[in-house]
Protein backbone atom coordinates (compact mmCIF):
# COMPACT_ATOMS: atom_id res chain seq x y z
CA UNK A 1 0.00 0.00 0.00
CA UNK A 2 1.11 3.38 -1.12
CA UNK A 3 2.04 6.09 1.36
CA UNK A 4 -0.81 8.27 0.27
CA UNK A 5 -3.42 5.53 -0.09
CA UNK A 6 -2.48 4.81 4.00
CA UNK A 7 -3.42 8.36 4.93
CA UNK A 8 -6.53 8.23 2.63
CA UNK A 9 -7.91 5.22 4.70
CA UNK A 10 -6.48 6.46 8.31
CA UNK A 11 -8.44 10.14 7.26
CA UNK A 12 -11.67 7.91 6.01
CA UNK A 13 -11.54 5.97 9.39
CA UNK A 14 -11.39 8.65 11.78
CA UNK A 15 -14.42 10.36 10.21
CA UNK A 16 -16.42 7.86 10.10
CA UNK A 17 -14.99 6.88 13.75
CA UNK A 18 -16.50 10.78 14.80
CA UNK A 19 -19.47 10.07 12.88
CA UNK A 20 -20.65 7.35 14.39
CA UNK A 21 -20.02 8.12 17.94
CA UNK A 22 -23.46 7.80 20.03
CA UNK A 23 -25.82 10.94 21.75
CA UNK A 24 -28.25 13.41 20.49
CA UNK A 25 -27.61 15.67 17.26
CA UNK A 26 -27.48 18.30 19.34
CA UNK A 27 -24.50 17.69 21.47
CA UNK A 28 -21.63 16.46 19.19
CA UNK A 29 -18.63 18.54 18.81
CA UNK A 30 -17.92 18.02 14.75
CA UNK A 31 -14.52 16.88 13.53
CA UNK A 32 -12.59 19.64 11.43
CA UNK A 33 -12.94 18.53 7.46
CA UNK A 34 -9.81 16.49 6.01
CA UNK A 35 -8.56 17.37 2.73
CA UNK A 36 -7.19 14.48 0.46
CA UNK A 37 -4.22 15.05 -1.08
CA UNK A 38 -2.39 13.23 -3.85
CA UNK A 39 -2.41 13.18 -7.75
CA UNK A 40 -5.72 14.44 -8.71
CA UNK A 41 -6.38 16.70 -5.55
CA UNK A 42 -6.93 19.81 -5.59
CA UNK A 43 -3.74 21.98 -5.08
CA UNK A 44 -4.25 24.07 -2.01
CA UNK A 45 -0.76 24.98 -1.29
CA UNK A 46 -0.46 23.54 1.54
CA UNK A 47 2.53 21.04 2.25
CA UNK A 48 0.57 18.37 3.84
CA UNK A 49 3.74 17.10 5.03
CA UNK A 50 4.49 20.40 6.81
CA UNK A 51 4.93 20.37 10.43
CA UNK A 52 2.07 22.91 10.93
CA UNK A 53 2.61 25.38 13.33
CA UNK A 54 0.61 25.33 16.96
CA UNK A 55 -1.97 27.99 16.93
CA UNK A 56 -1.72 30.30 19.04
CA UNK A 57 -3.92 31.19 22.39
CA UNK A 58 -6.53 34.24 21.34
CA UNK A 59 -6.23 37.32 23.04
CA UNK A 60 -7.63 37.21 26.41
CA UNK A 61 -11.05 39.01 26.26
CA UNK A 62 -12.25 41.53 28.80
CA UNK A 63 -13.69 40.62 31.44
CA UNK A 64 -17.33 41.10 31.07
CA UNK A 65 -19.07 43.29 33.74
CA UNK A 66 -21.39 41.47 35.85
CA UNK A 67 -24.89 42.40 34.33
CA UNK A 68 -26.53 45.05 37.10
CA UNK A 69 -29.91 44.27 38.35
CA UNK A 70 -32.75 45.46 36.41
CA UNK A 71 -33.65 48.84 37.91
CA UNK A 72 -36.80 48.43 40.29
CA UNK A 73 -39.58 50.58 39.21
CA UNK A 74 -39.95 53.99 41.19
CA UNK A 75 -43.07 53.30 43.41
CA UNK A 76 -46.25 54.60 41.70
CA UNK A 77 -46.09 58.36 42.40
CA UNK A 78 -49.68 59.18 44.25
CA UNK A 79 -52.05 61.68 41.84
CA UNK A 80 -51.94 65.26 42.48
CA UNK A 81 -54.84 66.47 44.46
CA UNK A 82 -57.67 67.64 42.53
CA UNK A 83 -57.76 71.39 42.20
CA UNK A 84 -59.38 73.48 44.15
CA UNK A 85 -63.15 74.48 43.53
CA UNK A 86 -63.74 78.20 42.96
CA UNK A 87 -66.58 79.96 44.14
CA UNK A 88 -70.03 78.78 42.95
CA UNK A 89 -70.54 80.95 39.69
CA UNK A 90 -73.49 82.99 40.17
CA UNK A 91 -76.75 81.92 38.41
CA UNK A 92 -78.46 85.02 37.16
CA UNK A 93 -82.78 84.81 36.79
CA UNK A 94 -84.60 85.67 33.89
CA UNK A 95 -85.54 88.71 35.62
CA UNK A 96 -81.78 90.50 35.55
CA UNK A 97 -81.65 93.22 33.24
CA UNK A 98 -85.50 94.40 33.54
CA UNK A 99 -86.57 97.36 35.46
CA UNK A 100 -86.31 97.07 39.55
CA UNK A 101 -89.19 95.63 41.17
CA UNK A 102 -91.56 97.23 43.47
CA UNK A 103 -90.41 97.37 47.24
CA UNK A 104 -92.63 97.20 50.04
CA UNK A 105 -95.86 95.42 51.02
CA UNK A 106 -96.82 93.21 47.99
CA UNK A 107 -100.10 91.03 47.66
CA UNK A 108 -100.00 87.57 46.01
CA UNK A 109 -103.08 85.53 45.22
CA UNK A 110 -102.40 81.80 46.18
CA UNK A 111 -104.48 79.39 46.24
CA UNK A 112 -108.01 81.42 46.92
CA UNK A 113 -105.62 83.38 49.67
CA UNK A 114 -104.19 86.80 49.30
CA UNK A 115 -100.89 86.27 50.91
CA UNK A 116 -98.88 89.69 51.79
CA UNK A 117 -94.73 89.51 51.78
CA UNK A 118 -92.55 92.85 52.52
CA UNK A 119 -89.41 92.95 49.95
CA UNK A 120 -86.43 94.87 50.78
CA UNK A 121 -84.05 95.62 47.98
CA UNK A 122 -80.11 96.13 48.49
CA UNK A 123 -79.30 100.00 48.57
CA UNK A 124 -78.61 101.11 45.08
CA UNK A 125 -80.03 97.37 44.01
CA UNK A 126 -78.11 97.20 40.26
CA UNK A 127 -80.74 95.28 37.73
CA UNK A 128 -77.45 94.01 35.96
CA UNK A 129 -76.19 92.13 39.47
CA UNK A 130 -77.20 88.85 40.60
CA UNK A 131 -78.21 88.88 44.15
CA UNK A 132 -78.11 86.39 47.26
CA UNK A 133 -81.99 86.38 48.65
CA UNK A 134 -83.09 85.57 52.20
CA UNK A 135 -86.76 84.64 53.45
CA UNK A 136 -87.21 85.76 56.75
CA UNK A 137 -89.95 84.03 58.25
CA UNK A 138 -90.92 85.72 62.09
CA UNK A 139 -92.86 83.63 64.62
CA UNK A 140 -96.06 82.90 65.93
CA UNK A 141 -97.72 85.69 66.63
CA UNK A 142 -95.11 87.69 65.96
CA UNK A 143 -96.74 90.49 64.23
CA UNK A 144 -98.48 90.99 67.14
CA UNK A 145 -95.52 92.36 69.19
CA UNK A 146 -95.54 95.67 67.19
CA UNK A 147 -97.97 98.36 67.50
CA UNK A 148 -97.95 98.96 63.99
CA UNK A 149 -98.76 95.52 62.89
CA UNK A 150 -95.51 94.87 61.00
CA UNK A 151 -94.93 91.97 60.09
CA UNK A 152 -91.27 91.80 59.71
CA UNK A 153 -89.05 89.48 62.00
CA UNK A 154 -87.28 91.67 64.21
CA UNK A 155 -83.87 89.67 63.74
CA UNK A 156 -81.62 92.32 62.15
CA UNK A 157 -81.68 90.50 58.54
CA UNK A 158 -81.74 93.48 57.00
CA UNK A 159 -79.58 96.03 58.48
CA UNK A 160 -76.89 92.49 58.59
CA UNK A 161 -77.88 91.63 54.67
CA UNK A 162 -80.01 94.27 53.45
CA UNK A 163 -77.15 95.51 51.11
CA UNK A 164 -75.43 92.31 49.81
CA UNK A 165 -79.11 90.54 49.54
CA UNK A 166 -82.61 91.18 48.92
CA UNK A 167 -84.79 90.13 51.20
CA UNK A 168 -88.00 88.90 51.67
CA UNK A 169 -90.42 89.18 54.60
CA UNK A 170 -93.40 86.60 54.20
CA UNK A 171 -96.32 86.83 56.48
CA UNK A 172 -97.57 83.89 57.87
CA UNK A 173 -101.77 82.96 58.11
CA UNK A 174 -103.32 81.04 61.05
CA UNK A 175 -103.09 77.30 61.48
CA UNK A 176 -106.20 75.95 62.86
CA UNK A 177 -104.63 72.57 63.76
CA UNK A 178 -101.41 74.16 65.80
CA UNK A 179 -101.79 72.83 69.66
CA UNK A 180 -101.16 76.77 70.85
CA UNK A 181 -102.36 79.90 69.60
CA UNK A 182 -104.24 78.32 66.57
CA UNK A 183 -105.91 82.01 65.56
CA UNK A 184 -102.37 83.97 65.52
CA UNK A 185 -100.07 84.15 62.17
CA UNK A 186 -97.90 80.78 62.28
CA UNK A 187 -96.60 78.26 59.47
CA UNK A 188 -97.75 74.76 58.96
CA UNK A 189 -95.43 71.82 59.95
CA UNK A 190 -97.26 69.73 57.28
CA UNK A 191 -99.30 70.58 54.29
CA UNK A 192 -99.23 72.26 50.65
CA UNK A 193 -100.68 75.76 52.08
CA UNK A 194 -97.28 77.61 52.74
CA UNK A 195 -95.13 75.54 50.92
CA UNK A 196 -97.24 77.02 47.63
CA UNK A 197 -96.97 80.87 49.16
CA UNK A 198 -93.36 79.75 48.58
CA UNK A 199 -93.14 78.37 45.54
CA UNK A 200 -95.64 81.63 44.09
CA UNK A 201 -93.12 84.56 45.79
CA UNK A 202 -90.61 83.09 44.64
CA UNK A 203 -91.55 82.56 41.06
CA UNK A 204 -92.59 86.27 40.61
CA UNK A 205 -89.80 87.64 42.41
CA UNK A 206 -86.91 85.73 39.92
CA UNK A 207 -88.72 86.72 37.40
CA UNK A 208 -89.07 90.43 38.48
CA UNK A 209 -85.86 90.59 40.41
CA UNK A 210 -82.37 89.49 39.36
CA UNK A 211 -81.74 86.94 41.50
CA UNK A 212 -79.06 84.43 42.22
CA UNK A 213 -80.56 81.39 42.19
CA UNK A 214 -77.66 79.21 43.56
CA UNK A 215 -77.86 81.05 46.56
CA UNK A 216 -81.35 81.26 47.61
CA UNK A 217 -81.51 81.18 51.89
CA UNK A 218 -83.88 80.36 54.76
CA UNK A 219 -84.60 81.85 58.18
CA UNK A 220 -86.12 82.29 61.11
CA UNK A 221 -86.88 81.68 64.60
CA UNK A 222 -89.37 79.33 66.76
CA UNK A 223 -92.45 78.48 64.16
CA UNK A 224 -90.58 80.80 61.45
CA UNK A 225 -87.29 78.68 61.99
CA UNK A 226 -89.11 75.59 61.60
CA UNK A 227 -90.52 76.46 58.46
CA UNK A 228 -87.32 77.93 57.63
CA UNK A 229 -85.89 74.11 57.95
CA UNK A 230 -88.64 72.81 56.56
CA UNK A 231 -87.55 74.22 52.85
CA UNK A 232 -84.70 73.42 53.17
CA UNK A 233 -85.90 69.98 52.87
CA UNK A 234 -89.16 70.25 51.08
CA UNK A 235 -87.38 72.43 49.18
CA UNK A 236 -83.55 71.51 48.97
CA UNK A 237 -83.59 72.20 45.15
CA UNK A 238 -84.12 75.76 45.91
CA UNK A 239 -82.85 76.51 48.96
CA UNK A 240 -79.01 76.51 49.42
CA UNK A 241 -79.03 76.50 53.32
CA UNK A 242 -81.00 78.04 56.33
CA UNK A 243 -80.54 79.61 59.62
CA UNK A 244 -83.24 78.57 62.33
CA UNK A 245 -83.18 79.82 66.40
CA UNK A 246 -85.12 77.66 68.98
CA UNK A 247 -86.51 75.81 66.44
CA UNK A 248 -87.25 72.12 65.75
CA UNK A 249 -86.61 69.72 62.70
CA UNK A 250 -88.73 69.07 59.93
CA UNK A 251 -91.54 66.26 59.99
CA UNK A 252 -90.25 64.54 56.73
CA UNK A 253 -87.57 62.18 57.03
CA UNK A 254 -84.09 63.37 55.51
CA UNK A 255 -84.53 60.11 53.12
CA UNK A 256 -87.54 62.17 51.66
CA UNK A 257 -86.23 65.71 51.62
CA UNK A 258 -85.88 66.73 47.78
CA UNK A 259 -81.86 67.35 47.59
CA UNK A 260 -79.69 69.15 50.96
CA UNK A 261 -79.05 71.90 52.43
CA UNK A 262 -76.34 73.87 54.53
CA UNK A 263 -77.24 73.99 58.15
CA UNK A 264 -77.16 76.99 60.90
CA UNK A 265 -79.04 76.17 63.88
CA UNK A 266 -79.11 77.78 67.69
CA UNK A 267 -81.04 76.60 71.08
CA UNK A 268 -81.48 78.13 74.19
CA UNK A 269 -80.84 75.04 77.14
CA UNK A 270 -83.13 76.78 79.33
CA UNK A 271 -85.91 77.65 76.40
CA UNK A 272 -89.34 77.88 77.96
CA UNK A 273 -91.29 77.38 74.94
CA UNK A 274 -89.80 74.69 71.96
CA UNK A 275 -87.64 72.44 74.34
CA UNK A 276 -83.75 72.41 74.04
CA UNK A 277 -84.49 68.42 73.00
CA UNK A 278 -86.09 69.87 70.33
CA UNK A 279 -82.81 71.66 69.16
CA UNK A 280 -80.73 68.83 68.98
CA UNK A 281 -82.85 66.76 67.11
CA UNK A 282 -82.66 69.58 64.83
CA UNK A 283 -79.22 69.33 64.68
CA UNK A 284 -79.05 65.65 64.58
CA UNK A 285 -81.38 65.39 61.63
CA UNK A 286 -78.80 67.72 59.57
CA UNK A 287 -76.48 65.92 60.78
CA UNK A 288 -77.60 62.55 59.38
CA UNK A 289 -78.39 64.20 56.18
CA UNK A 290 -75.48 65.44 55.11
CA UNK A 291 -73.47 62.76 56.14
CA UNK A 292 -71.50 64.37 58.77
CA UNK A 293 -68.84 63.05 61.13
CA UNK A 294 -68.41 64.00 64.61
CA UNK A 295 -65.37 66.38 64.56
CA UNK A 296 -66.08 70.18 64.87
CA UNK A 297 -63.94 73.04 65.20
CA UNK A 298 -64.76 76.07 67.66
CA UNK A 299 -66.59 79.39 66.53
CA UNK A 300 -67.24 81.82 68.50
CA UNK A 301 -70.68 82.69 70.39
CA UNK A 302 -70.74 79.30 71.83
CA UNK A 303 -71.15 77.87 68.06
CA UNK A 304 -69.21 74.77 66.24
CA UNK A 305 -68.82 73.78 63.04
CA UNK A 306 -68.91 70.32 61.89
CA UNK A 307 -66.31 69.11 59.77
CA UNK A 308 -66.88 66.22 58.33
CA UNK A 309 -69.71 66.75 56.37
CA UNK A 310 -70.02 66.08 52.71
CA UNK A 311 -68.07 68.64 51.23
CA UNK A 312 -70.73 71.79 50.27
CA UNK A 313 -73.18 70.64 53.05
CA UNK A 314 -71.88 71.94 56.53
CA UNK A 315 -73.78 71.74 59.59
CA UNK A 316 -72.94 74.86 62.07
CA UNK A 317 -74.72 74.22 65.56
CA UNK A 318 -74.66 76.69 68.64
CA UNK A 319 -75.74 77.37 72.41
CA UNK A 320 -76.82 80.56 73.82
CA UNK A 321 -78.15 81.65 77.51
CA UNK A 322 -80.58 84.73 77.42
CA UNK A 323 -81.28 83.80 81.22
CA UNK A 324 -79.86 87.79 81.81
CA UNK A 325 -83.98 88.42 80.51
CA UNK A 326 -86.17 87.35 83.16
CA UNK A 327 -88.89 87.82 80.60
CA UNK A 328 -88.25 85.81 78.12
CA UNK A 329 -88.77 81.92 79.16
CA UNK A 330 -85.66 81.83 77.23
CA UNK A 331 -87.04 82.02 73.98
CA UNK A 332 -85.81 85.00 71.88
CA UNK A 333 -83.36 85.80 69.01
CA UNK A 334 -79.86 86.21 70.07
CA UNK A 335 -78.31 89.72 69.08
CA UNK A 336 -75.32 87.32 67.28
CA UNK A 337 -77.59 85.05 64.78
CA UNK A 338 -78.25 87.53 62.24
CA UNK A 339 -74.50 88.01 61.90
CA UNK A 340 -73.25 84.34 62.11
CA UNK A 341 -76.35 83.44 59.81
CA UNK A 342 -74.50 86.30 57.13
CA UNK A 343 -70.96 84.88 57.71
CA UNK A 344 -72.35 81.42 57.25
CA UNK A 345 -73.88 82.04 53.94
CA UNK A 346 -71.06 83.64 52.63
CA UNK A 347 -69.17 80.77 53.18
CA UNK A 348 -70.82 78.71 51.32
CA UNK A 349 -69.26 80.40 47.93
Amino acid sequence: MTKTKLMYCVALAILVTGCSSGGDDDDYEAQPEVTPTGPGAEDTGIDPDADTPAAEDPAPADPIDPVDPPPVDDPIAEPPPPPIAGPTPAAPSIGCGGPAPKAGERTIAVGGDNRRYILDLPTGYDPAKAYPMVFSFHGRGDEQKDKTKNYKATNGVVETMGDAAIVVHPRGMPVPTAAEYPERNSWETVGERDLAFFDAMYEELRGEACVDENRVFTIGMSMGGLFASRLACERGDVVRAFSAVASAPPQKSAAECVGRAAAWAAHDPEDKLIPFENGLAQRQYWLDANMCGEETRQLKNGCVEYTNCDVGYPVRWCEYSLAEQPSSRNHEWPGFAAGESAVFFQSLD
